[in-house]
């Protein structure tokens, strides 16, 4: 090996275990409403960004750069009467259903790191969370995690599911047509 490759080598970092991801960039305007669409995703900023042009960069690793942003306190796979902060825990609709909470262990973690930020990106804003719609779609948000790991392997794209769906849809529908007018024909 050559002197200069032996000073080279631990200077490298190790190679990328995932493929590399082309982001998605953009410069979307704050709102009145202070939020701005990024990649067709709507994402709520401080009042001092109103009226304002941001570059923004969209692809897998944008939460994790609002993981922080989150209190080490909030970071919680269940939101419940006795796990939520005191200060946070007058936010949460306390309509009998409160003491299930919301469990978010079900979820994927970078699903779960985005629905917690939500959740205290809400507080924040002086909101609500409606504790038990948010229970049901995380709920169901879990189920249909499922269901695309147990069917992964049948279906190798979700464009391609969307064709079988769409193809599904259009025989469905050239099927009533048909029928229509074999019926108004009569």
């Amino acid at each position: 090996m050559s002197p200069r490759r032996r000073v080279r080598l631990p200077a490298l970092l190790a190679a990328p275990t995932a493929p590399y991801e082309i982001p998605l960039w953009g410069e979307p305007k704050v709102g009145l409403d202070q939020f701005a669409a990024v990649a067709k995703a709507l994402y709520s900023l401080p009042l001092a960004y109103r009226r304002r042009r941001l570059r923004a960069r969209a692809d897998a690793q944008a939460v994790e750069a609002l993981w922080p942003a989150v209190p080490e306190q909030m970071r919680l796979s269940l939101f419940a009467r006795g796990t939520a902060p005191p200060q946070y825990a007058g936010a949460f609709c306390h309509d009998g259903t409160w003491r299930a909470g919301v469990d978010l262990s079900h979820l994927p973690e970078p699903m779960r790191r985005e629905v917690a930020w939500c959740i205290f990106r809400i507080i924040e804003l002086g909101g609500t969370i409606p504790t038990p719609a948010l229970s049901m779609l995380v709920r169901r948000l879990g189920e249909v995690m499922k269901e695309l790991q147990v069917h992964s392997g049948e279906l190798h794209s979700t464009m391609e599911r969307l064709e079988t769906s769409r193809s599904t849809f259009t025989r469905a529908w050239d099927c009533s047509l048909f029928h229509l007018r074999s019926i108004s024909s009569r």
